[in-house]
């Protein structure tokens, strides 16, 4: 069943709006992270909290991105997780919805120069 409708404008209308809170992009919360890809964390930082209401056309979704090092680079799908994978700064995939900003955000925290 579907459960939203497009608007005129080309958005999305769902019948029983509702907004989803989430961990997002640069690393999920830690113990999302190690739950999904096996990986730990080390001196996790809050990037920071992303809700502009058009940042995710399916619906309302407000996430809290972090940032961390990790000793364990070795990454591997777990859970409800389909793949996991490293990519180079300077040869990432399109990145969906704001987690450019987000990712910029965290290079940001980290004091990493742009790629």
């Amino acid at each position: 069943m579907i459960d939203y409708t497009k608007t005129s404008d080309g958005l999305f209308a769902y019948r029983y709006p509702r907004a989803s809170v989430t961990a997002d992009a640069v690393l999920f919360a830690e113990r999302e992270l190690e739950e999904e890809s096996g990986i730990v964390l080390t001196g996790m930082q809050l990037v920071g909290i992303y809700s502009d209401v058009e940042r995710d056309p399916r619906g309302r979704v407000i996430t809290a991105a972090y940032t961390a090092m990790t000793t364990k680079p070795e990454a591997n799908a777990a859970d409800d997780a389909a793949a996991a994978k490293w990519w180079p700064l300077n040869a990432l995939p399109k990145l969906a919805f704001d987690h450019e900003t987000i990712l910029r955000d965290a290079m940001k925290v980290l004091e990493i120069k742009r790629y």
